[in-house]
């Protein structure tokens, strides 16, 4: 990690199966996928790497050695192939959802990278219910428990990322506002674009209001760059990677 920025990668990485893949019983993942996307992700040279839809401890463990990075992975909480994984530099895990007594139905997890002379940035890895196994009358207030629950652990974090199965109106966005945080696209002019296959802009990295003046620079990996020659694939993911800088400079 340089002293003086960190870079933050999000990112669905639809089990590592490739698009199109239609059901959610994924098997291990398929090497060119997961080979396609180290690409990507090392090409925003990032310091933490928040992963959703990790479907095993096999699967955490590929990427954790494609990228020569340590991390820790949690599995969902109902549905456990709707794992999560946080990979860094240098860091440790602080919580996630096995210490908690409500499973939500995917998964949280609140990490601690650390920073050359400074505390460490607190990050968290979050994969919000879609509407495919509780329907959206039952997905939306399910969001926005999840988010109470994980920000009422001792450690709250700093920066909040991942696939929020929701367009930034909706409740969870007003929630997460209500809480002092602040939507990392529109702060940069970022244009409001889709980041999935017929989905709304569901992924998402929100800031403390207190990094606010440390946010550098938020973008997109463009769909285009998805693009892969494995058998039967077209695109790397079902989701187009995030990513954010933040100036270390001042920040405590």
């Amino acid at each position: 990690m340089t002293s003086k920025h960190i870079t933050i990668v999000s990112h669905n990485a639809f089990w590592f199966q490739g698009h199109p893949f239609e059901t959610d019983a994924p098997e291990d993942p398929v090497s060119e996928i997961v080979a396609g996307l180290e690409g990507l992700y090392r090409s925003k040279t990032p310091d933490v790497i928040c992963l959703q839809e990790i479907q095993s401890e096999f699967a955490f463990r590929c990427a954790r050695e494609a990228l020569d990075m340590d991390g820790a992975y949690c599995p969902g909480g109902h549905y456990s192939q709707y794992g999560g994984a946080t990979l860094w530099r240098r860091g440790k895990l602080i919580v996630d959802i096995r210490s908690v007594n409500r499973l939500p139905q995917r998964m949280w997890q609140i990490t601690a990278v650390a920073r050359h002379g400074a505390e460490p940035l607190t990050v968290a890895n979050v994969h919000l219910a879609s509407a495919r196994h509780l329907g959206e009358d039952g997905a939306a207030p399910s969001r926005i428990q999840d988010l109470e629950q994980m920000l009422t652990q001792k450690v709250r974090p700093l920066v909040v990322a991942g696939d929020f199965n929701e367009a930034p109106d909706g409740g969870a966005s007003e929630y997460m506002a209500s809480q002092g945080y602040v939507d990392t696209a529109p702060l940069t002019s970022h244009p409001e674009i889709s980041t999935g296959i017929n989905k709304a802009r569901s992924d998402q990295i929100w800031v403390h209001r207190s990094l606010r003046e440390h946010v550098e620079e938020f973008g997109v990996i463009a769909r285009e760059e998805l693009k892969t020659t494995a058998a039967g694939k077209e695109l790397l993911s079902d989701h187009q990677p995030l990513w954010l800088r933040l100036k270390l400079n001042g920040l405590r």
